[in-house]
């Protein structure tokens, strides 16, 4: 029955960071090991954008962490590839989700294993779909893949986002903050791997991290990214940009090596 659900709801008045990040999150510098020991001492009573805050400048590059996840404070710039380095786009594969499925991190008052197997129906139809080329077959019957994709893409945002909206019966902000805090951590697990082995991360936020690779570095590159993926049960896209030229972390648009342009925000022509 309808009314089974929509009334339901866990309800949470302290949230305490130490009961909400992974164990196996750790850090190898100590600014990023201060960070999170004091990260495991926050309480917070509310989830909206200025509940927590925390900027920290690493490596050059100045992250802003928060209830919403990570992005960093990026300036206007343009950058071009070179025969010495590539700027490369590490895109994760459906983060939120991913994260929800991988830890099943879901509203107290479900069934985990049951919910959690459904979003990763909807992941994986939504993967299948972005890779799958019209000329061999619509993934759903009579819609084009990349229509699909993107419908897809909303759906499975919408459920996280429901996780914080308290007339919405998925409302558990306890499983709201398990993964916007867990996955900008597990971010900056990534860009302190990269940072210690010469690769420097130019950009990073919710969707996927850009970075400054030397060629001579690929497969440093490759197998950090191999062993940060096994560690934390994501996986990710790699796209290899000739040029990017960015007004901010939202507002940008590339292109990349097979001469795609793709854009966002106030640079996309749409807009």
């Amino acid at each position: 029955k309808e009314d089974a659900f929509k009334n339901l709801r866990t309800k949470r008045t302290a949230l305490a960071f130490k009961r909400i990040i992974f164990p196996h999150i750790k850090f190898k510098t100590k600014q990023l090991q201060d960070l999170l020991e004091e990260m495991k001492k926050v309480v917070i009573y509310r989830t909206n954008k200025d509940s927590f805050v925390r900027e920290i400048d690493f490596y050059g590059t100045t992250y802003t962490l928060a209830t919403g996840g990570i992005h960093t404070q990026d300036k206007p710039v343009v950058l071009k590839s070179t025969d010495k380095y590539v700027y490369v786009h590490h895109d994760y594969t459906s983060y939120y989700p991913s994260i929800m499925i991988s830890y099943e991190v879901v509203p107290a008052h479900l069934n985990r294993k049951v919910f959690a197997k459904m979003v990763d129906y909807f992941k994986q139809t939504r993967v299948k779909c972005k890779h799958t080329d019209d000329k061999d077959g619509f993934v759903v019957p009579g819609v084009h893949n990349k229509l699909a994709a993107e419908a897809l893409k909303i759906v499975i945002n919408a459920i996280y986002g429901k996780y914080g909206y308290e007339n919405f019966w998925l409302y558990d902000r306890l499983a709201q903050m398990r993964v916007t805090i867990n996955g900008q951590l597990m971010t900056m697990t990534l860009c302190e791997s990269l940072e210690l082995a010469g690769i420097h991360v130019v950009s990073a936020n919710t969707d996927g991290i850009v970075i400054k690779l030397p060629y001579d570095k690929v497969d440093v590159y490759n197998q950090i990214c191999k062993e940060w993926n096994e560690t934390n049960k994501m996986s990710a896209d790699d796209e290899h940009y000739k040029m990017l030229v960015s007004l901010n972390v939202n507002n940008y648009f590339d292109i990349q090596s097979n001469d795609k342009i793709e854009y966002k925000g106030a640079l996309d022509p749409k807009q």
